[in-house]
């Protein structure tokens, strides 16, 4: 819980470069219990439509009940449209101005400063660092907090519409954050690692290339492609591993849906036919696992770009924060010389 909050509390340090577009950040905040609402609507609706209307051959209710479920739809993309558009102009705007301030306070740091630290680690957290937060935030930290929502919301519905069937799945909740838990930690040292190692292979290249001369002069061509080699290997291992973790996350996301479905058919089926529940009751139920499952899913992926973006901001921060700069004092220049010929 520990790295879960200074995770938080590297986003909330980026805050005041988001703040100017701040008008767009909360109407994206608006559209999301907006567009969760329109999604919770939809199952509800098919158990409206098979209990009431199916199952009596009511086709009047029926086709109401289809403009319902797609009013629903239409209004479910509209506001996730809505919410992409303002977290997009906010993430790319945000972006732009960090990047403006840390090639600012590159160019403040002293000689000293640069000559311990290689050009091409400098370059690595000004370009591939602040990628890695642009996509992320391209994504939307915001949207982890709609799929929040969504999932507190379909439990809540799922809850009121039957309390044993709700029973079966609530069970499973312990499981899944016991599994979100484990690859988090284990993403997140890996990409620590690809940051650090990538920041050190660009730096050694930029030195090697800037120093090919000399590295020809006393014959050393294999010692640096071996130590590169080594620099190289260590950066594909680290991305290996994290891109193993990432898939074998979707992989139990996606076995644990469809097991969750098959334990709710299995029960829900008996149910029905002993009279306990409806057929529209147990539809509605299948649809708010898929429901459920999608958000977790996708949660996977953007679990993993934001461990990316968390670890680059400490880097940033790291860089932004090395009060060891230039103070520049003010100059003044003579209005006239005069002309020593003259």
């Amino acid at each position: 819980m520990q790295r879960w909050s200074d995770d938080f509390k590297l986003l909330a340090r980026f805050w005041p470069y988001a703040r100017p577009d701040r008008n767009h950040f909360f109407l994206a905040i608006v559209a999301i219990p907006l567009a969760s609402l329109a999604t919770l609507a939809q199952p509800y609706l098919l158990k409206k439509g098979i209990d009431d209307y199916i199952l009596v051959g009511d086709r009047a209710g029926l086709t109401l009940i289809a403009f319902l479920f797609f009013g629903t739809i239409c209004l479910e993309y509209l506001f996730r449209a809505v919410q992409m558009f303002g977290l997009q102009v906010v993430g790319q705007r945000s972006v732009g101005r960090l990047r403006n301030a840390i090639f600012a306070h590159v160019l403040r740091l002293s000689q000293r400063y640069l000559d311990r630290n290689p050009t091409g680690a400098l370059l690595t957290r000004s370009t591939t660092d602040v990628e890695a937060l642009s996509q992320t935030l391209a994504m939307g930290v915001v949207s982890i907090v709609g799929d929040l929502v969504t999932l507190v919301g379909i439990v809540v519905a799922m809850l009121w519409l039957d309390f044993r069937l709700s029973l079966l799945l609530l069970v499973l909740v312990p499981l899944l954050v016991a599994i979100i838990e484990f690859f988090r930690r284990r993403q997140k040292g890996l990409f620590l690692t690809i940051r650090k190692s990538l920041a050190t292979l660009n730096g050694y290249l930029q030195e090697q290339l800037s120093g090919r001369e000399v590295v020809q002069l006393f014959g050393h061509e294999k010692e640096s492609l071996s130590t590169f080699k080594s620099l190289n290997h260590r950066f594909f291992s680290a991305y290996t591993w994290a891109n193993f973790f990432d898939a074998l996350l979707y992989s139990v996301m996606e076995a644990l849906s469809a097991f969750t479905i098959a334990v709710m058919l299995w029960f829900g089926a008996g149910w029905h036919r002993e009279g306990y529940l409806s057929l529209g009751l147990l539809v509605a139920f299948i649809e708010y696992i898929q429901k459920l499952f999608i958000p977790i899913k996708e949660f996977s992926s953007k679990f993993t770009t934001m461990q990316q973006a968390t670890t680059a901001l400490e880097r940033i921060f790291d860089l932004l924060e090395t009060r060891d700069v230039v103070e520049e004092e003010r100059v003044v220049l003579d209005e006239r010389r005069e002309d020593p010929a003259g």
